[in-house]
């Protein structure tokens, strides 16, 4: 009977969980404090990216070894990949450079990368015995690294030259290319790039930036929003970031249902989120860092490293996953519940934003858009009709510019 009893309550907590203190983030010594680029784990080794060499780490941290410079002229690593005994670094104009001696020494591996924009590397991805590159202008790349021959073009099918990302989830690639509210996605058996959409373009840049999958559910984020599909990126349900327009994401997990997303904006004004319901909600979570920008995150022996403009930040796993007291919640009420016809939805807004109304199942499935316009500022009721929703419990989604509530209403005979 108290299980029965408990389906009938509902309840929202819009959790704004903020880690103001400075304090609890530890700088990591033995590294400068100049801008990190890019953080990287493999195996037992944590690598960070510098201006144009790269930090070293196979003690946890402790102590750190520099390789040697990539070149004099590279200004900005944007990615490190490690397959066997080969580091791969890519950077912004100058291309890929290799190293097989641990860093000491490094080789342009530029061969094959032709066409405008081709040196321009916006990530890397690897599946199976293959690397791949994703560049700003020149499309997809792919080559085996211990196979002779440069670089070939992988672009069959893109309809943009122009990729934002690239990643690898269970051996299918998704590709971040053009600007439309698209995303392009490659299995192994294909011969070519299959076009998807994961937002309605509505005439304004929309770029897809990152993946990440976390249980059964992908998480992604584009350039004005999070995204999360349950049917493997066939269908996506978004929300806005609450941030405006991004220019870049990286996700990460600690492996036990947590992710974060690092969001940066040109303008090098950078935040954090995170997610416990796999992209269903997302909170704030504020480092407290003044007069600098963060650039990217890695979870790494059971740590949460945070890569800025001043150095590298470590912070222990105890103190993000207690929850801070006494913060205020807001609430999402709905009533009549359970109903068996209309219900109402009662909520408070700072401003006036758009509203959207999403009913989803109990595994955060969408079923459908329910009302979609604008509120008032101040206090709202939204009548929601039954329409064809069957009777079960069901998980009600409001999106608005401030952020998103969650509540859940029992829908009977």
């Amino acid at each position: 009977m108290k299980t029965k009893m408990l389906a009938f309550l509902v309840w929202i907590t819009i959790q704004s969980s903020f880690l103001n203190a400075q304090e609890s983030w530890q700088l990591v010594t033995g590294l400068p404090q100049v801008t990190l680029y890019d953080l990287e784990v493999s195996g037992d080794s944590l690598l960070a990216a510098g201006i144009n060499k790269l930090y070293v780490s196979a003690d946890g941290g402790a102590t750190w070894d520099s390789t040697a410079v990539l070149s004099p002229t590279v200004d900005f690593i944007t990615d490190i990949l490690r397959f066997g005994s080969k580091i791969y670094v890519s950077t912004q104009n100058e291309g890929i450079f290799t190293s097989v001696d641990g860093g000491q020494s490094w080789q342009t591996d530029n061969s094959g990368l032709n066409g405008l924009g081709a040196t321009h590397i916006a990530m890397m991805a690897r599946r199976g015995a293959m690397i791949f590159v994703a560049t700003y202008g020149g499309g997809i790349f792919t080559k085996a690294p211990y196979f002779p021959g440069g670089w070939q073009s992988f672009s069959q099918g893109l309809t943009w030259q122009n990729v934002e990302s690239i990643t690898n989830i269970d051996g299918q690639l998704y590709a971040g290319a053009g600007a439309n509210a698209t995303l392009f996605t490659r299995r192994a058996d294909q011969n070519a790039w299959l076009e998807y959409a994961f937002d309605e373009f509505n005439g304004e840049i929309n770029a897809f930036l990152g993946i990440i999958k976390e249980g059964d559910v992908l998480i992604a984020a584009g350039q004005q929003g999070f995204y999360r599909s349950t049917n493997n990126g066939g269908i996506w349900d978004g929300q806005p970031t609450g941030y405006g327009l991004i220019s870049s994401v990286r996700f990460e997990s600690n492996g036990q249902g947590r992710v974060w997303a690092h969001m940066a904006k040109g303008s090098l004004i950078s935040t954090l989120r995170y997610t416990d319901d796999a992209g269903l909600t997302w909170h704030n979570f504020d480092p407290g860092f003044t007069n600098t920008f963060g650039t990217d995150i890695v979870f790494f022996q059971n740590k949460l490293y945070y890569a800025r403009s001043n150095g590298l930040w470590r912070l222990e796993s105890s103190t993000f996953t207690d929850e801070p007291d006494g913060l205020p919640e807001a609430r999402l009420s709905i009533y009549p519940n359970p109903t068996s016809g209309t219900f109402h939805l009662q909520f408070d807004l700072e401003q006036k934003s758009t509203v959207d109304v999403i009913v989803l199942d109990v595994q955060g499935r969408s079923q459908t858009v329910v009302f979609s316009g604008e509120c008032a500022a101040g206090n709202n009721v939204l009548p929601i009709q039954r329409q064809t929703l069957t009777p079960g419990l069901y998980q009600i989604m409001l999106k608005h510019s401030g952020g998103i509530q969650m509540g859940k209403v029992v829908i009977g005979l």
